[in-house]
């Protein structure tokens, strides 16, 4: 199955909060092996906001600001995807146009905010 362009980055952004690998014949993501490498540490910890959360933009606080408030200000996300660690991704396209990724732990609250960039 091909996967479309929003699709792979939100899978990908997915990859790297489980800390797994896509499976680029399913939408689904697989469970790092024993022999994987750590996590480099620009990559932010699965519960942590990390060096590129925009959420102080938009007045959010990961770990406060729960699904509900993000759902008021956005609307319908676009996409949404759940990770195996019960983690939730949802994809939002904002005023401007961009298109904004939002991390959910499993009680709904924010982990992180991410713009979504196309590649060139």
């Amino acid at each position: 199955m091909k996967l479309s362009y929003l699709t792979a980055i939100v899978i990908g952004t997915l990859c790297v909060s489980a800390g797994a690998e896509p499976n680029a014949n399913s939408a689904t993501t697989q469970a790092p092996s024993a022999e994987a490498s750590a996590v480099p540490n620009s990559v932010a910890a699965e519960d942590q906001p990390g060096p590129d959360d925009i959420s102080p933009q938009f007045g959010w606080t990961p770990g406060v600001t729960s699904l509900r408030i993000v759902g008021q200000k956005f609307g319908q996300p676009r996409f949404m995807n759940s990770a195996p660690n019960h983690h939730v991704v949802y994809v939002y396209k904002v005023s401007d146009g961009r298109f904004v990724s939002c991390l959910f732990d499993s009680s709904g609250m924010l982990v992180r905010t991410r713009v979504l960039t196309p590649a060139k």
